[in-house]
């Protein structure tokens, strides 16, 4: 039943990199993922000549549909495929795709959905399965422009109003943080 999940999950994703299962749910994707986890812990233990259910004619069959023996990720798409799943995760456990910019927690996440936004209304548009998979979990395209320099520094009177400091904590206000680090890097440079 399960090799044949994973072949509905090559059919969709074009690829067998199922995510490590990032929580502990009885979601589908959660749950081929431990197989999948499985399958190369088994092969692991035959190459080391250890005790293992792992046979030969399991590993023909997996090698039919390009099972990745390895999780580390080869090209661009699985890179790319490894954030979808991490986006995937996030939006079963919030019921969103809109990740903060103050997340400190996903701010990676957070840079690669700005990421697929900017690709998206520029001429490096992604894969149509690229876009349909986002399209799936309701991902909203919207580009939102940058708060303007006086809105940044309205922000910052704001913060240092509140902590007595404008030595900001990137977990508080990430894009804060990294806007006075700028306002900083201008002044040294006599270009502020």
């Amino acid at each position: 039943a399960k090799f044949n999940d994973l072949k509905s999950f090559k059919k969709k994703y074009n690829s067998t990199m199922v995510p490590r299962p990032d929580t502990k749910s009885d979601d589908p994707i959660t749950t081929l993922g431990y197989w999948v986890l499985s399958q190369r812990t088994e092969y692991t233990k035959l190459m080391a000549n250890k005790k293992t259910v792992m046979t030969l004619d399991k590993i023909e069959l997996l090698d039919s549909i390009g099972f990745a023996w390895s999780a580390k990720e080869k090209n661009d798409y699985e890179k790319w495929l490894h954030m979808y799943f991490k986006l995937y995760y996030y939006h079963y456990l919030h019921n969103s795709t809109e990740v903060s910019d103050s997340d400190s927690q996903n701010s990676a996440l957070y840079d690669w959905t700005i990421k697929q936004k900017r690709a998206f209304h520029s001429e490096e548009k992604q894969s149509t399965l690229q876009i349909m998979l986002l399209d799936e979990l309701g991902f909203d395209w919207t580009l939102v422009e940058p708060p303007s320099w006086d809105e940044m520094f309205a922000q910052l009177v704001d913060y240092h109003s509140k902590f007595g400091s404008t030595l900001l904590n990137k977990r508080i206000n990430r894009n804060l943080a990294q806007w006075t680090r700028t306002q900083r890097k201008n002044y040294a440079w006599g270009e502020l």
